[in-house]
């Protein structure tokens, strides 16, 4: 079993929280979390006004699945840059987890976290 799977969903969103299933089945160990912070509502539930829960609930539901919160990533739909950039810093705040705008800022420092976990994993386990 690989430490690393790529899986998209968030665990609470209503028709399809695949986020849980993959953390779950593939006994994630570490996850990274998206975060859209110009959405008040779940894509496709906009609607029904189906509010997007606080990320501190999905960070707690990793944890509670046994998978690290490595990072969090910004999806900039519906913001500025000066209003990304203040979620970062909120974000970094609130969490203590390292935060990328990807797409302004590349996936570099992301990529060395991801190694990094990727390595320390690899050598505990020998």
């Amino acid at each position: 079993m690989s430490p690393l799977e790529e899986g998209q969903g968030a665990h609470f969103y209503p028709p399809a929280p695949f986020g849980s299933e993959i953390i779950i089945s593939c006994n994630a160990k570490a996850a990274i979390i998206q975060h859209a912070p110009g959405r008040l509502f779940y894509d496709g539930l906009e609607d029904i006004q189906y509010q997007i829960r606080p990320i501190e609930d999905e960070l707690a539901m990793l944890r509670l699945f046994g998978a690290d919160p490595l990072a969090i990533t910004l999806n900039n739909q519906n913001c500025t840059t000066a209003q990304l950039l203040e979620h970062k810093g909120n974000l970094i705040e609130r969490t203590q987890l390292p935060v990328f705008r990807i797409l302004e800022e590349g996936v570099d420092e992301l990529a060395q976290i991801v190694e990094s976990f990727y390595l320390n994993y690899r050598r505990d386990r020998e």
